[in-house]
């Protein structure tokens, strides 16, 4: 599946792309972005994208990409989350 690259990257994050499962749920294209912070290694940020995969689960796994801007890492995780998931963690009190 190829998305335009008009779009920035918070664009894209906030974008919804949905399709229907196997089990017709539908399914948002989510993404989460892992900063690394100066001087750290990029290592410590990719472990800590790999980590948030695993929890996730590989067959809800998109794309893992990562880019280096003025020596900062940035690796994004994109992924489905069920629709209903979504909106209701949305729609909760933030703590």
């Amino acid at each position: 599946m190829f998305f335009s690259s008009r779009y920035s990257q918070n664009e894209l994050c906030k974008e919804r792309f949905t399709y229907r499962n196997k089990t017709n749920k539908t399914m948002i294209m989510k993404c989460k972005v892992f900063q690394g912070k100066l001087f750290t290694p990029w290592e410590k940020t990719c472990q800590l994208a790999c980590d948030f995969a695993t929890r996730i689960g590989r067959d809800r796994i998109v794309n893992i990409s990562n880019t280096s801007i003025q020596g900062l890492c940035y690796v994004t995780v994109w992924y489905w989350e069920d629709a209903a998931d979504a909106s209701s963690s949305s729609s909760r009190p933030k703590k």
